[in-house]
């Protein structure tokens, strides 16, 4: 991954933070972005649908690290989605915000988005992964551009049927971000890049 990302990583966290400590102050802001996403047609497909992209994704990439026998990776993988949940978990009954009236039946706390931090978290997994084995960097790009972009409409889309706040949407990318970033962080420091052999434009296996 490259070094910015793990630059902005600490940003991520601080920006969670202060989300935490404003959430109340910022409720002009959920008030309009509700207004203005509420029921949007595009998102709301994105909402019903999406899912299924995101599964689909995942059950792929954790496929190709078995394929590849990327162990580690594939327990790294894991261990940074199973972290999500667990963070989103423990981070919502410890704030305790509830949700908008427009949530329905839904009586879980809304502060951080749990479907925005396990999104974000399955599309930066499966973006790392993916740039790992392609050698275009257009290719690269495009990867991560497509996923920053999904990640987005995914996060808005639980704005738009009412089921968070636009600030619950924030805390969620904002979180998960530092914690996806800190996991790769850690695997890259242990285990190191391997050195490019001969071969390796036929079968790419960059990690240990």
């Amino acid at each position: 991954m490259k070094k910015v990302a793990y630059y902005v990583a600490p940003l991520g966290l601080i920006v969670f933070i202060v989300l935490l400590l404003t959430f109340e102050k910022l409720q002009a802001l959920d008030a309009r972005a509700a207004d203005i996403l509420y029921d949007n047609s595009i998102l709301t497909f994105f909402h019903n649908y999406g899912t299924i992209v995101l599964v689909t994704a995942l059950v792929a990439t954790l496929v190709l690290l078995i394929l590849k026998k990327n162990y580690k990776l594939l327990g790294v993988a894991l261990l940074a989605l199973v972290g999500a949940f667990a963070i989103n978990q423990i981070a919502k009954n410890l704030i305790g915000r509830t949700r908008p009236e427009t949530a329905g039946d839904l009586t879980s706390y809304g502060f951080p988005s749990g479907h925005t931090m396990f999104s974000l978290a399955i599309v930066l997994l499966c973006a790392y992964v993916m740039t790992l084995y392609v050698k275009s960097e257009g290719a690269k790009i495009s990867i991560w551009l497509v996923a920053v972009i999904f990640a987005v409409v995914m996060g808005l889309s639980r704005v738009a049927v009412g089921h968070h706040y636009l600030t619950d949407v924030l805390a969620g990318w904002a979180l998960t971000y530092s914690w996806v970033v800190l996991v790769i962080y850690w695997y890259e420091k242990k285990y190191g890049l391997k050195k490019k052999h001969a071969f390796s434009h036929i079968n790419p296996y960059p990690y240990a």
